[in-house]
């Protein structure tokens, strides 16, 4: 069937209709010059929004996102799935870490130009909670004009919490914000809930495991992790024939009320 393909993440097959991104020919011999994301967007609203409308596709958002409990795998089905949805410069997916910090977890396309315009919207996206879609960012009123390029960035809500931030960036800008529609928004908000849902278990997933290896009090790997890397340790060396060392340190006083204040302010 026309415009079906298999899904190189799933294995199961989706509709591809993607909002071209490249010139489809040079211009000055009768071609048509690269229209910017807005326009490209409003040609082919209606194809996308009928593609993610589909059962198989939701069914893939499904299977796809939670086929691991890996937060980078997540990232990276739905970065792959967002490029062939809507293809910009670059997808992004930006994420809080345990201690609240910000950081990439999976990308398609990003480069040291278009870092300070993801990181832009990301950063607004994650305190508001809602889409950011701009023509270009280094006019858009809510930013600080440090970077520039068409922007489309969402949410990903889960358990009504901003978990993450989809961000899609185009270096060039458009000469209007690009316009989801009410209808194409719906389509698009129903598809990325499973894999916001997926992100989050998979975070909560990977914050107990850290918590489950670490001291509550100095934030230090605890014995479990010792016994866990000792028995890892002891397989490798047993694989590659080469001996096990070990150090052991005795530091006087290292949970004393003192020591424990300058750990905590660091």
């Amino acid at each position: 069937e026309d415009g079906i393909r298999d899904s190189s993440v799933t294995g199961v097959q989706t509709c591809a209709l993607p909002i071209s991104n490249k010139s489809e020919l040079p211009v000055g011999r009768g071609r048509r010059p690269r229209t910017d994301l807005a326009a490209r967007l409003k040609d082919r609203a209606r194809l996308l929004r009928a593609q993610l409308e589909r059962r198989d596709v939701l069914l893939d958002a499904v299977r796809g996102s939670n086929a691991s409990a890996d937060p980078k795998a997540v990232a990276s089905w739905l970065v792959h799935h967002a490029m062939s949805w809507i293809p910009v410069s670059t997808w992004v997916v930006i994420a809080p870490d345990m201690n609240g910090e910000p950081g990439v977890l999976a990308e398609d396309g990003l480069t040291a130009p278009l870092e300070p315009s993801v990181w832009t919207a990301a950063r607004w996206v994650l305190h508001h909670g809602v889409e950011f879609l701009t023509g270009d960012l280094s006019a858009d009123p809510r930013t600080s004009h440090e970077a520039g390029g068409a922007v489309m960035a969402f949410p990903l809500v889960s358990r009504h919490r901003t978990v993450g931030a989809l961000v899609g960036v185009d270096a060039q800008p458009s000469r209007s914000a690009p316009s989801l529609g009410a209808a194409l928004a719906t389509a698009l908000s129903a598809v990325l809930d499973p894999p916001s849902i997926a992100l989050d278990n998979a975070l909560a997933l990977q914050k107990a495991e850290a918590l489950s290896v670490t001291d509550d009090l100095t934030r230090l790997y605890n014995s479990r992790y010792l016994n866990l890397v000792l028995r890892r340790e002891a397989k490798r060396s047993m694989r590659s024939g080469r001996a096990l060392s070990l150090l052991f340190i005795d530091l006087d006083g290292f949970r004393s009320e003192e020591h424990t204040s300058e750990l905590q302010s660091h």
